[in-house]
């Protein structure tokens, strides 16, 4: 399942806990008396799996794009990988031909001739028209006993020409789809995002089938953010290559939550044959992280 979300306002780049966060919302919503039995099935026995969002570029034909792996480096010439490297994204046929074993970063990097890094996008075109703009806007906290502030953040603001994003379902349990599609509906006329009482973050959405079909060999990269468990740790980190992330979010009610740290989107992994990485980790009084990864297995060995 790919779910397609277009932008009717600013849409924040959407990671996988603030998908699955966004759709418990709308389960709360519209599901009030299941949503407590649906987050505890996660803990057991995940009903579907999602990842983050990525770019795609409207045109005759949508094109997707997938985060660039991280594997071995090898040698490269300088100046190609230095043009490479600005790439956070990767055409949807070039994932696959990677990820199926058909080709290596080094051959990308050896192909840079052919291509051009825009806006975080490797593409081999250059009729395309497209745009992606971020901004951080100020705001603060206000104590609504003592009518204070009490500090200031910032959201970011992204906006998008000709653009979108996507994010895929793998749904283990065939009767969430329609929970998921109702809770879609509910959030597109809410919104996504922290400020969606100004407008921003609506969009509208569109169902399409997955893409990508599974590879057979002994690697897999994670589309989503991945928070294993102690269990899974020392195992599939053997041998692995991976970029470490962090998050510290703040309750509606100003409660700061407990520091999560997770690895990356395209992140490569040692496969020891499960059919899903990852936990839910609780990080503040009624807060719980997804970290389940979107895994992705590659092919080649």
């Amino acid at each position: 399942m790919l779910v397609y979300l277009k932008p009717e306002s600013s849409l924040p780049r959407l990671s996988s806990d603030t998908i699955f966060g966004a759709l418990i919302y709308g389960f709360s919503q519209l599901y009030p008396d299941e949503v407590d039995d649906i987050v505890d099935i996660f803990n057991e026995d995940p009903p579907f799996l999602l990842s983050s969002s990525f770019p795609y570029i409207e045109g005759d034909e949508r094109l997707r794009f997938y985060p660039r792996l991280i594997t071995e480096p090898g040698s490269y010439d300088p100046l190609r990988f230095k043009e490479y490297k600005g790439a956070s994204y990767i055409p949807e046929e070039v994932f696959i031909e990677w990820t199926s074993g058909e080709i290596c970063e080094e051959d990308i990097v050896n192909s840079m001739d052919d291509y051009r890094v825009y806006g975080g996008l490797l593409i081999d075109r250059t009729d395309l028209k497209f745009g992606e703009k971020e901004f951080e806007e100020p705001h603060n906290v206000v104590n609504r006993i003592e009518r204070m502030t009490e500090g200031v953040f910032h959201l970011r603001r992204v906006f998008y020409e000709n653009m979108g994003r996507f994010f895929l379902v793998r749904l283990r349990d065939a009767s969430f789809r329609p929970y998921i599609e109702a809770a879609l509906r509910f959030l597109s006329d809410r919104g996504f995002g922290p400020d969606v009482s100004t407008g921003k973050g609506a969009f509208s959405f569109e169902v399409d089938s997955n893409p990508l079909e599974d590879n057979a060999g002994e690697r897999f990269v994670t589309l989503s953010r991945l928070i294993p468990a102690r269990s899974e740790l020392e195992d599939i980190t053997r041998g692995a290559w991976f970029e470490l992330g962090s998050k510290r979010g703040r309750g509606p009610d100003g409660e700061i939550r407990k520091q999560v740290r997770f690895f990356r989107e395209g992140s490569t992994f040692r496969d020891t044959g499960r059919e899903y990485y990852g936990t839910m980790v609780r990080s503040g009084r009624s807060a719980v992280e997804y970290g389940l990864a979107y895994k992705f297995t590659l092919g080649g060995g």
